[in-house]
């Protein structure tokens, strides 16, 4: 459930809740994630005030590949004004034990995440 809701947090947002939903799934980040990914977060969000954007994101699979490591395919679906384009993405998840909190009720967090285009 932590994979798929950080998942649907990440890659599914449109131009209105993107900064909701990235604060959202930057509560389950560890902090040195966050802190690389921030600026790469703000460009989007600047570049989202002018474009309108929705895009929505199926899991496909999910696998373990160890106990802290998953493989998590996903299906995108971008719609831009009237284009629509699909993407298949290979997302690598490495998770980290953490203390539960107010924002973080599972007893883990993404420590480091990599993307690869799949066909």
């Amino acid at each position: 459930n932590f994979l798929k809701r950080y998942c649907v947090l990440l890659y599914g947002y449109d131009s209105s809740n993107f900064e909701m939903k990235i604060s959202q799934a930057g509560d389950l980040m560890s902090s040195q994630l966050w802190s690389a990914k921030k600026v790469e977060f703000e460009k989007l969000a600047t570049q989202l005030k002018t474009e309108d954007l929705d895009q929505v994101v199926s899991i496909i699979e999910l696998r373990e590949v160890d106990a802290w490591t998953f493989e998590v395919d996903l299906e995108l679906k971008i719609r831009r004004k009237l284009a629509e384009l699909k993407s298949k993405l290979r997302v690598e998840l490495k998770l980290a034990p953490n203390s539960r909190s107010e924002n973080n009720t599972y007893p883990f967090e993404v420590k480091s995440y990599e993307e690869q285009i799949i066909q």
